[in-house]
């Protein structure tokens, strides 16, 4: 009994040792996995790893290689691929910028004040605009709106 008791703690000891080396024997073989592939005589074809016995076959070799991730929809659809695209992009800030309210609200008053005044030489002194100078101050807004307002 007690010959049959140091077998058994010597294998309980060896135990995990074994179970590694067999655990890493089948996982990390390097080379190819055969594969076997062959029709009944109800036409149906079947796969396995174990060669079949007493029909034909055909030998597949299959390397050991990671199998990649399936494509995403964003990947195999187009307009999905675009929607990706589009939520990537940075938001485009909510309204108008501040620059074109201002230029519109200044094409406002330029339409509908009385009297206008502005700098045009540059001196800082406001000069009042005559009509000439109205229809100008209106189209270069105008102009400008175009330009900052393009939403």
């Amino acid at each position: 009994m007690r010959h049959f008791q140091s077998l058994i703690n010597g294998f309980t000891a060896l135990a995990p040792a074994l179970l590694l080396t067999a655990f890493l024997a089948t996982s990390t073989d390097s080379s190819a996995k055969e594969l076997y592939r062959w029709t009944d005589e109800k036409g149906v074809t079947h796969y396995s790893d174990t060669k079949p016995e007493g029909v034909d076959f055909e030998r597949r070799k299959l390397a050991n290689e990671p199998v990649p991730p399936p494509p995403t929809p964003a990947e195999t659809d187009t307009k999905g691929a675009e929607k990706a695209k589009e939520a990537a992009k940075p938001a485009k800030p909510a309204g108008p910028s501040p620059e074109c309210i201002q230029a519109r609200a200044n094409l406002d008053v330029l339409r509908s004040a009385p009297e206008v005044s502005m700098d045009t030489d540059g001196d800082g002194e406001p000069e009042t605009l005559d009509a000439d100078g109205r229809q100008a101050a209106i189209a270069n807004h105008q102009a400008l709106i175009t330009q900052l307002c393009a939403d």
